[in-house]
């Protein structure tokens, strides 16, 4: 069960991707009055879509967590039970599509903080008194509160304080 879900995991973009095409080839095909091969190809998209949601929501139940996969595999399950082959592929191919996005939006933001990390300074240069034009330049954590730290004119502030 392990290597499936890991298998879904990593092809997860893939996954929609032939999703989303087997949803427009089914479509197209109810156009053109092919009436049989409509719901074969949703059925499919119910499957492909449905296995890593009804694998995350079992792993979920074994640790006793109700989770969003749960619910969305009951769904599943009770549209295939009354034959909404439509309704169960478009909730699997939402949820699906709403992980890929969540996966993405989280990749940029690790970057933007990250990329926020790295731009504060590291150090700061600490001085004894007001009148000082310069001090010691120190990492920020060996700045103790109450220290005098030297801001200039387009430079970071290091630390938290008082200006």
């Amino acid at each position: 069960m392990g290597k499936l879900r890991g298998f879904f995991s990593k092809n997860q973009k893939i996954n929609v991707l032939v999703m989303t095409i087997l949803i427009v080839v089914a479509e197209l095909s109810r156009f053109a009055k092919l009436e049989t091969v409509y719901p074969l190809l949703m059925i499919i998209v119910t499957i492909l879509g449905g296995i890593p949601i009804i694998l995350r929501a079992f792993s979920a139940l074994r640790y006793r967590v109700i989770s969003i996969e749960l619910l969305v595999a009951v769904a599943i399950i009770g549209a295939a039970i009354i034959g909404g082959y439509t309704e169960g592929a478009i909730v699997v191919w939402l949820f699906n599509l709403g992980d890929v996005l969540e996966a993405l939006t989280l990749r940029k933001t690790r970057a933007a903080v990250k990329s926020l990390t790295e731009m504060a300074p590291q150090t700061a240069e600490v001085i004894d008194s007001v009148d000082d034009a310069t001090g010691e330049v120190t990492d920020i954590d060996l700045v103790d509160e109450g220290d005098l730290v030297l801001v200039k004119a387009g430079d970071r502030i290091p630390v938290d304080g008082q200006v």
